[in-house]
């Protein structure tokens, strides 16, 4: 039996040929960025042939909406592990915004993925639930911030899309080169402080 059947073979076999495509396109998508990123890339990364693919996705969208959904995963897990740090709802909102940006920032092809118009009104309901899922962590802060301020004139819906505005607008900033990103911790994690609690003044009335 020849390398290529056996490498061919080896997904079917275990099962995996689904996630093993995903994998492939994580890592060209971090290579080569979403424009080349192709079913046909994938299969040749793993050494499948050019229809295996169609086994679990039928179009090219259908494997960049799967590697988006890992994405929007992973945010999800850094959003929880920031929003878990502290009770206060002032912290967490700057938590939770260093978060997203340190998420962008480690992860710039993905992140352009997920909020990109490669996949701006494609309607998989598991991308879909995926996307909304990372977003309830700052709807929740949001609310719990505005709820502690008793603030009358904004809504918690408003209050959390326009924090969510002003966290992603800054992460698209330093991922797309047109702010610079310090090179200590400490002060990526002023910077975005700064910013954020410009938006907890706005909350509170504060200046």
């Amino acid at each position: 039996m020849s390398k290529r059947k056996v490498a061919s073979s080896r997904p079917y076999h275990h099962g995996h040929l689904r996630e093993a495509l995903i994998a492939a396109a994580e890592e060209l998508l971090r290579e080569q960025g979403a424009a080349k990123l192709s079913l046909r890339a994938a299969a040749r990364r793993i050494g499948v042939s050019q229809a295996a693919p169609y086994a679990h996705f039928d179009s090219r969208q259908a494997l960049l909406a799967a590697v988006a959904v890992r994405g929007f995963n992973r945010l999800s897990e850094c959003l929880a592990a920031a929003d878990n740090r502290t009770a206060d709802s002032a912290e967490r909102m700057h938590s939770l915004a260093r978060g997203y940006v340190r998420f962008a920032v480690d992860q710039p092809m993905a992140f352009r993925l997920m909020f990109g118009a490669e996949l701006s009104g494609y309607g998989d309901p598991v991308l879909q639930a995926a996307a909304r899922k990372s977003y309830t962590f700052i709807q929740a802060t949001v609310a719990a911030r505005v709820g502690e301020t008793g603030v009358g004139h904004v809504s918690a819906t408003e209050a959390s899309l326009g924090a969510w505005s002003l966290v992603h607008g800054l992460a698209m900033l330093i991922v797309d080169g047109k702010l610079d990103w310090p090179t200590t911790e400490p002060e990526r994690d002023a910077l975005v402080n700064r910013v954020a609690a410009v938006y907890s003044a706005g909350l509170t009335g504060s200046r």
